[in-house]
């Protein structure tokens, strides 16, 4: 994933988004999909239909994105990227904040992260 992408997604808005859950350190939680309604600085809230809202940890947490609201901020280069698996322990910041860590992760003096 390029750079620029990788900013556009990281460091952008992920309540609207649809996700699969792939890979976590709850076992549990793997499988789990549903709407993103909320975040915190290292949970996701999401809205799983019938059963209400989850709250999921952000740190070990990687998903897919599935689906995402008509007007969201990154519905552009989520189109254009096709299936993104999405790493959690890249959110593990503010929203306000996560633009310019998420460039400080992915260009790091040790070498480019990839993400």
């Amino acid at each position: 994933m390029r750079k620029r992408d990788a900013l556009m997604l990281y460091g952008g808005e992920v309540i609207g988004l649809k996700i699969k859950v792939t890979d976590s350190l709850d076992p549990t939680l793997i499988g789990r999909e549903g709407w993103i309604v909320d975040e915190s600085e290292k949970t996701l809230i999401m809205n799983v239909g019938e059963r209400g809202e989850i709250t999921v940890p952000k740190k070990g947490l990687r998903f897919t994105v599935e689906d995402f609201v008509d007007s969201h901020p990154s519905a552009a280069i989520i189109s254009k990227l096709g299936r993104v698996e999405m790493d959690g322990n890249m959110l593990l910041h503010r929203h306000h904040s996560r633009l310019k860590k998420v460039d400080k992760i992915i260009y790091s003096k040790k070498g480019r992260k990839e993400v």
